[in-house]
């Protein structure tokens, strides 16, 4: 019963995190079983190709079901980034056509408007499922939404191009600026994702300026 329980955990950590693992996990026991595997490293590799796998199926079925991966490698021309490998490794890099067509042409902008300027991309949706929730998000189910991170200045004000607060982006707030909305005002939170860090790197100025940019259609 304990194995049981934990292999559900399991599947369903692997599926909220990246939607087809929890599959591949299942596909990984059942193989590893049949085959008689008992060592825990034969088993994860096992799972490693079986996600391998489904994540290299998933992003060729995805555009029949109207959404396109986002590429995580980039070379120097490119002006649209992803963060980090792991928004492709968990299979949070997928949006419509349309959106991304969107996303490129605002970095297009943004690279005239400040030439060299990279944007940086960071949460997209999941490859299938419109409404299957991307956590922690509330929003990224119908793959038309997509977070932009900050561009950033250094304390001396030059131009971090393509750096973040975070190695993913996420989880480093910044201060509004006077007049901005305080949504938040008032609230005590004892729990939080809040990451903050001595004499950060601020915002740029002249670019676009919100906690987290989101692309919507």
């Amino acid at each position: 019963m304990f194995r049981f329980a934990l292999h559900a955990l399991i599947v369903l950590i692997l599926t909220l995190l990246t939607q087809i693992g929890g599959i591949a996990y299942l596909v990984a026991l059942a193989a590893s079983h049949a085959w008689g595997l008992r060592r825990f490293l034969a088993k994860l590799t096992i799972f490693l190709l079986c996600y391998a796998g489904a994540t290299f199926a998933a992003s060729l079925a995805a555009p029949i079901f109207g959404r396109i991966p986002l590429s995580c490698v980039a070379d120097a021309a490119d002006r649209l980034v992803l963060r980090s490998p792991i928004y492709c490794l968990l299979n949070r890099n997928y949006v419509t056509p349309e959106l991304r067509d969107l996303a490129k042409a605002l970095a297009v902008h943004m690279d005239k408007e400040f030439p060299g300027t990279v944007t940086v991309a960071l949460d997209a949706n999941f490859p299938f499922v419109n409404g299957f929730p991307l956590l922690p998000h509330l929003t990224h189910a119908d793959g038309k939404k997509l977070d932009f991170a900050y561009y950033y200045k250094d304390v001396d004000g030059a131009f971090l191009n393509g750096a973040t607060r975070s190695p993913i982006g996420y989880f480093a707030f910044e201060k509004p600026a006077p007049g901005d909305e305080l949504a938040c005002e008032g609230r005590n939170d004892w729990l939080t994702t809040r990451g903050d860090r001595a004499a950060p790197p601020s915002p740029a100025p002249n670019r676009r300026r919100s906690p987290i940019c989101r692309c919507r259609l």
